[in-house]
């Protein structure tokens, strides 16, 4: 039996997720990533400001600027699909990675 017959197999090179690209399309990805964590980072904290500083409700208590706390979550998740992308994990093992 060849390597090919046996598709659960891990593939040689851990990094064939990202490898398949040209250096300048993975450094082209790379900053596109860092773009998106950046304006989420942005849009929470003119979201925060906003509610605090730039335009609050006259007699408010600033408690409108936990809207903008569940756009950390997606920080968080941006920041960790950005580590693992970066190691080299293949998205078979993003999938099955255990619980």
């Amino acid at each position: 039996m060849t390597t090919s017959d046996t598709p659960d197999q891990e593939p040689a090179d851990p990094d064939t997720f990202i490898a398949h690209h040209p250096p300048e399309r993975r450094a082209t990805i790379e900053r596109l990533r860092l773009l998106c964590v950046a304006s989420l980072v942005s849009l929470i904290g003119l979201g925060v400001a906003w509610e605090l500083w730039l335009a609050p409700l006259p007699q408010g208590t600033g408690m409108l600027a936990l809207k903008v706390l569940p756009l950390c979550l997606g920080v968080g998740g941006l920041l960790m699909l950005t580590f693992l992308l970066g190691t080299g994990l293949t998205d078979d093992a993003l999938t099955h990675a255990p619980s």
